[in-house]
């Protein structure tokens, strides 16, 4: 009525300053917070912060969203609401090439991501690798080469990987951030050159350096050195080299890796080669088709010395070849991804 004054009678707990006030057509925005009545109907574009996805669906924790992209409503209750998703690290993978990668995601409370929530990464044809340096050996994830206890990827391990088509793996969980301690092994007794060679991934959603020399592999698996270091692109993983026989230390941060490598990084040995080079000195061999799949076997045109290698670069078997070879697949250990070279031409073959 006239004459009437009203009044807070509490004393004031925030004095706003009306110029950090954004007011839309609904609600406003104060300090990065919006406001709305109980009952408004809200609308919000979503996303995730930079280098991330969202592969799944937004929740609220009270209210009602609904949409099914930007933009959103929220149907406001008579109480505070957090919008929340899982995130994802999203990787371009293309078809027929040579990858070294690491997660840079985890389990919540684990230090690992599950295989299984890694999206694509083991649809269609693939292989996935771990190397294991004591006994200087490839084991794939895939099954039936391999596969046993073989379901997470461990934080600060690389993985090789390689698949038939183009596709984006979204690595999801939460982002690694904290400091990680890798030890590099120097166990491997089979093949003296072979031991000290260790594959360390970068754990987090960003690049990181190192003044530590590595080896970074190539999209046709061959390997390019690196004696002076670099830095090592979010969920990429390299080939460090220890040379102390008990073993090292490396301390994994979100800023860089240390400590630096005492030495020059050694010649790469034959058996670390994934594909695509003749020697070890990176002398080529020739690519040229001599061998064909055909149902339960390869069949080999030409004549020499047919060398079988698995994708570490060890030979598995020789055999002479006076104009045409019939091979058996059961000659080959397991289903996968082989280099067969003859005469200075070199060939891969997938036995399935």
């Amino acid at each position: 009525g006239e004459n009437i004054t009203v009044e807070n009678a509490g004393t004031p707990v925030t004095e706003y300053n009306v110029s950090d006030i954004t007011g839309y057509g609904v609600g406003i925005k104060y300090n990065d917070v919006l406001y709305a009545g109980n009952g408004d109907a809200v609308s919000l574009n979503l996303g995730a912060t930079d280098g991330y996805v969202v592969p799944g669906n937004y929740s609220a924790s009270a209210g009602t969203l609904t949409g099914t992209s930007n933009s959103y409503t929220l149907t406001m209750p008579n109480a505070n609401v957090i919008i929340t998703a899982t995130i994802g690290f999203p990787l371009e993978v293309s078809a027929g090439r040579w990858y070294a990668i690491s997660s840079p995601m985890h389990n919540n409370g684990q230090t690992y991501e599950s295989v299984s929530n890694v999206t694509h990464l083991t649809d269609n044809a693939y292989d996935l690798f771990r190397y294991d340096e004591d006994d200087a050996t490839w084991r794939n994830q895939r099954s039936g080469n391999g596969a046993s206890g073989f379901n997470t990827l461990i934080r600060g391990h690389g993985y090789i990987y390689r698949r038939s088509t183009t596709e984006t793996l979204i690595f999801t969980g939460e982002p690694n951030s904290s400091n990680i301690t890798f030890t590099l092994t120097h166990d491997c007794t089979s093949d003296a050159s072979l031991a000290g060679f260790n594959l360390v991934g970068n754990p987090y959603p960003q690049e990181i350096s190192s003044t530590r020399a590595f080896y970074r592999l190539r999209a046709d698996g061959t390997w390019q050195a690196y004696p002076n270091g670099g830095t090592i692109a979010a969920g990429e993983a390299v080939l460090f080299h220890t040379d102390n026989p008990s073993g090292e230390t490396l301390t994994i941060t979100p800023s860089g890796i240390t400590p630096a490598a005492k030495g020059a990084l050694p010649p790469l040995p034959k058996g670390l080669q994934l594909d695509g080079e003749d020697e070890a000195d990176g002398t080529p061999a020739q690519q040229q088709q001599f061998a064909y799949v055909v149902g339960d076997g390869v069949i080999v045109t030409g004549s020499g010395t047919l060398e079988a290698y698995d994708i570490m670069g060890r030979k598995l078997f020789t055999h002479e070849v006076d104009s045409q070879l019939s091979i058996l697949n059961s000659q080959f250990p397991t289903a996968g991804v082989y280099v067969l070279r003859m005469g200075g031409k070199a060939q891969k073959i997938v036995i399935k």
